[in-house]
């Protein structure tokens, strides 16, 4: 008897990429599907993680806000950012099991 063991994927999304200007209060973000034979089991969806670090220059944490987006996605906009900020932004591809390993990019809404 052959079992099925389901665990998360072995690899964040790939080609994370959040554009540096757009607007002043959103920020583009992209990234490629985890490759299949990198899931580990079924794609449940994305988990996106991002908070301000930095406004204008000086230091700045705010709670992290979080939105998870259907598998089929590749793409969001961040939106109701504060203005002329550095983001820590997150991002995780999730099974039935968990979430996997993330990567973290910085991307700032200065334009």
């Amino acid at each position: 008897m052959a079992f099925l063991f389901f665990i998360v994927p072995d690899t964040p999304p790939l080609d994370i990429k959040a554009e540096n200007t757009w607007t002043t209060h959103s920020i583009p973000l992209t990234w490629t599907h985890i490759p299949p034979y990198l899931l580990n089991g079924i794609l449940t969806g994305y988990r996106i993680t991002y908070q301000a670090i930095e406004i204008g220059e000086c230091p700045h944490e705010e709670t992290p806000r979080e939105v998870i987006l259907p598998p089929e996605n590749t793409s969001t906009v961040l939106r109701g950012l504060e203005s002329f900020a550095v983001y820590r932004i997150e991002v995780t591809g999730l099974t039935i099991i968990g979430d996997g390993p993330s990567k973290v990019i910085f991307a700032g809404n200065q334009r």
